[in-house]
């Protein structure tokens, strides 16, 4: 049988307008639940709602967590104002909130939290004040880092004018790497670039260029770049080099040794790091694209999703294709460790990491955003309709 122990407990919250704080005049409930349970299942540890009842349902979306807390942004579904949320890890009570409408990506590292909105990027300490803010000329595309050295690229409304830009660790500025203005037909944009430090202390960054036209009717194509942001020179450039001409725009490419990877939108490729030649590429033509869905690389595997909710697996040395499930639904965020694959397509799902089959799928909460995830103690954070949940995979 199952026993359910339910402890309800109130913690009053507090708000920030303008990142200063002030009292709510009503309390959220965070519920705390342990489960003892017979079968092999999944677990909810604690849920926190977002709202009252009464009040309008709230979103999460990005989340990201530290050894203790959780960030979360969230937002009224009625398009109302969105707020970054500070919470406890161990019990879900929201320890602080302010509004920050709207947030792109959350970094976390020893400098504190990264945040970037649209043109703007913020470096908030642990307690959400804000400790360095930087606006630049027009908005930013992710974020990426190497040794608490940040990287961003930007780009225009017109699609004319793109940079990828450097922020060194330690200092307050940031410096242009790279610039790209269109002088024909063609629009062009970076994309957030991946940083590497070479055995000679260089470091090269792998980048996108994304190019497309309505010249003569529509056209788009992408080159692969490798840079040395050290010697100011490129490494090597391969050329409108996928099928489709576009590539995924979820991350940049994943650095594994002497191999690099990354997926366009119908295909999936492995480079050599150094050279940039193209060891393999697997392509699937059809109604299914990668361009907006997530990769990882854990365990000898290239994990991608697809856009109709596919899940493929591609042995990292070769390209070949060792388990392919078609799962429906939505490609949303994804995680990876030694044993499952978790992932969302508004259900939480967990597969097993070496052979793509599902072992368990919650459908009771509606999982659209993004997902956390502690390997140590199987403990997943999913940002669902309205609540807050922490998940424990059995062991």
């Amino acid at each position: 049988m199952k026993t359910i122990a339910i402890l309800l407990f109130s913690v009053v919250l507090l708000s920030a307008c303008s990142n200063e704080e002030e009292a709510m005049d009503s309390e959220i409930v965070s519920n705390i639940i342990n489960e003892t349970m017979e079968e092999d299942t999944l677990r909810i540890i604690w849920k926190t709602d977002y709202q009252n009842i009464g009040q309008v349902m709230r979103d999460g979306s990005h989340i990201i967590e530290t050894e203790e807390f959780l960030f979360l942004e969230t937002e009224d579904l009625n398009s109302g104002p969105r707020y970054l949320e500070k919470y406890n890890k161990e019990s879900g009570e929201l320890l602080k909130r302010i509004e920050f409408d709207p947030i792109h990506q959350l970094h976390f590292d020893s400098k504190g939290l990264h945040v970037m909105r649209g043109p703007e990027y913020f470096l908030l300490d642990i307690d959400l004040n804000i400790l360095e803010q930087h606006e630049f000329q027009i908005p930013a595309l992710g974020l990426s880092s190497l040794n608490n050295d940040l990287f961003t690229c930007v780009l225009n409304a017109n699609h004319d004018l793109s940079s990828i830009l450097h922020k060194s660790n330690g200092s307050h500025t940031w410096k242009e790497v790279l610039r790209l203005e269109s002088q024909d037909a063609w629009f062009r944009a970076y994309t957030c670039p991946a940083p590497h430090l070479a055995e000679n202390g260089d470091t090269i960054l792998y980048f996108f260029e994304r190019k497309y036209t309505f010249e003569n009717g529509y056209n788009e194509s992408v080159d692969f770049h490798a840079y040395n942001i050290s010697q100011k020179q490129f490494v090597w450039s391969k050329n409108d080099f996928d099928p489709v001409g576009d590539v995924n725009a979820k991350n940049p490419p994943i650095i594994d040794g002497d191999f690099i990877y990354c997926v366009g939108k119908v295909s999936a490729y492995c480079f050599h790091r150094e050279s940039g030649e193209k060891l393999w590429q697997r392509d699937f033509i059809g109604p299914e694209g990668f361009q907006l869905t997530p990769y990882f690389l854990q365990n000898d595997i290239l994990y991608v999703r697809g856009s109709t909710g596919t899940l493929r697996g591609f042995d990292k040395y070769n390209g070949t294709v060792l388990f392919e499930f078609d799962e429906g639904g939505v490609a949303l965020d994804m995680h990876v460790d030694q044993n499952y694959v978790i992932y969302g397509d508004s259900r939480l799902c967990i597969a097993d990491a070496l052979t793509g089959q599902k072992r368990y799928i919650d459908e009771k909460f509606n999982v659209f955003g993004d997902l956390s995830y502690t390997p140590e103690e199987k403990r997943i954070y999913t940002g669902s309709n309205g609540q807050l949940v922490c998940w424990e995979i059995p062991n």
